[in-house]
């Protein structure tokens, strides 16, 4: 089923939803991604699908389309053999785990439990578990004193074996009865599970300050014979699917770049302005048939994107030459620990001397820097370290802290920067300039996922057409996940790259 236009009546929806939804619908091609057939088959485009877009074909024939296609799902087939056969033969491994897995639990798993050695004790005969070497299971209050392993501490002098029911020894929250649990099919006559709920203290009102829970202990010769080794066969159960997740993670990226290089020459043609692909992660681990889009664009709605290096132009000129728009670059983080410069030109362009007063640009400017220190504090810096010298440490302990945090920075960025772009908006309309943040995620392995610019409309066209766009291109548009928590709307990828 194809995606639902959002209804623009609806108050539940949001608005930035509507606006990109139409935008993206105008200016690019979405293709769903499918792997035909087997599980392991590749990822195909279908022909028809862009073979009979008017946008394509208004600048190449439908035959180089439909031969230029199927020179693409060749390419994909050829390059991405290794990784789908590959997450195959760990399937393969997985499901040959499990079959032994369930074999050896149910041929010699044995859970934990208490077992008699020898016999239980007949104690309608009043047996003694000291006296004729049998044992018998009592289910006694928590508090009850126990040697090791469940077994009831030494019996007061001069008493019989049932002494540990008795009110003259023992209080409530002690006190045992006999053990009568029903025993579960795996169970023989001499077992008995660890739990229980028939002592005394277990039978009390629920607001008396002696109900106390209950467990079973035992008198004379008992062990605990449980058999846990066929749980080791979870590892290879497990180890294939820990191999399966990096597999597809090489796969994801690797179709994106095969797509990026695929479509070279029409971006070189100008047949597409930009081309991105979202792949869903989880689809492709576990190899379902649909796994993600492919995006050809026709315009890149402002963002200006220069060839494959994920970057806007500086200075946009309209047909008589005229600066009509720039797009200031934004660099956020140098590395991990180091401090990016933030918005690169705090002092006003000269592209603005005469439009913008210099103070009003400067006022502003000049906060932009500090919203963004959130994202190289003190406990930033020390997990990005602890990740590169720690990394399966910090993958363990560290990392569900990172992503809160990621999540936190993230809300609080956001917040902060639709507060200074309204701020910065105000004293600029009077001069009929307007500023946007806006960036570009784009998953290629060869450059950095994430470029960033404060784009400036200088005519009342471009003002229009920038309040249009959406703050966000390329793959994370609509969602954005920084860690494992999905945000809707934000106004810059800030923790990615």
């Amino acid at each position: 089923m194809g995606k639902v236009a959002p209804d623009p009546t609806d108050p539940t929806v949001d608005s930035s939803a509507v606006a990109w939804y139409w935008y993206q619908k105008k200016n690019c091609l979405e293709i769903e991604l499918r792997a035909v057939g087997c599980r392991c088959s590749p990822l195909r485009i279908e022909e028809d699908t862009v073979a009979n877009d008017q946008r394509i074909l208004a600048r190449v024939s439908g035959e180089e389309v439909r031969t230029h296609i199927r020179g693409v799902n060749a390419r994909i087939a050829k390059s991405t053999r290794c990784y789908r056969w590959s997450m195959c033969g760990c399937y393969a491994c997985a499901f040959l785990g499990a079959a032994l897995l369930g074999v050896m639990m149910e041929l010699f798993y044995e859970g934990k439990r208490l077992r008699c050695s020898s016999r239980l004790c007949d104690v309608e005969r009043g047996e003694d578990p000291l006296v004729d070497g049998c044992c018998i299971f009592w289910c006694c209050g928590t508090e009850m004193e126990e040697k090791d392993g469940r077994e009831l501490r030494a019996r007061p002098s001069g008493t019989s074996w049932d002494v540990w029911s008795n009110k003259t020894y023992f209080g409530d929250t002690e006190r045992c009865s006999l053990y009568d649990r029903n025993r579960p099919g795996d169970h023989t006559k001499r077992d008995a599970r660890y739990d229980c709920t028939s002592c005394p203290a277990s039978l009390l009102e629920e607001e008396d300050e002696n109900r106390v829970g209950c467990k079973t202990m035992f008198e004379g010769n008992a062990k605990d014979p449980g058999v846990t080794w066929p749980l080791l066969f979870l590892i290879p159960l497990g180890a294939p699917l820990v191999f399966i997740i990096f597999l597809g993670c090489a796969y994801d990226r690797a179709v994106s770049r095969l797509y990026h290089e695929a479509f070279e020459d029409w971006r070189a043609r100008g047949v597409v302005a930009h081309v991105n692909s979202e792949r869903l992660i989880w689809s492709m681990c576990f190899l379902t048939n649909r796994v993600g889009y492919l995006r050809l664009w026709f315009n890149d709605g402002g963002c200006y994107i220069r060839g494959d290096r994920n970057e806007p132009g500086r200075i946009i000129r309209d047909a008589s030459q005229e600066i009509v728009r720039l797009n200031l670059p934004i660099v956020l983080r140098e590395s991990c620990t180091k401090n990016g410069p933030g918005l690169t030109d705090i002092a006003l362009p000269a592209e603005l001397v005469g439009r913008v007063p210099e103070e009003v640009w400067i006022k502003h400017t000049a906060k932009f820097g500090p919203i963004f220190k959130i994202l190289r504090s003190n406990a930033t810096n020390a997990w990005c370290g602890v990740c590169s010298i720690f990394p399966i440490f910090f993958n363990a302990i560290i990392l569900p802290f990172n992503l809160g945090h990621a999540y936190h920075v993230a809300k609080k960025i956001d917040k902060d920067l639709r507060a200074w772009q309204t701020s910065f908006n105000a004293d600029l309309a009077s001069h009929g300039v307007f500023v946007k943040t806006q960036s570009n995620f784009m998953d290629d392995a060869y450059a950095p996922p994430a470029k960033r610019w404060l784009a400036v409309a200088l005519t009342e066209n471009k003002v229009a057409e920038l309040k249009a766009e959406p703050h966000l291109f390329g793959r994370l548009t609509d969602t954005y996940n920084p860690g494992c928590f999905t945000q809707r709307g934000l106004c810059l990828h800030t923790m990615d790259g």
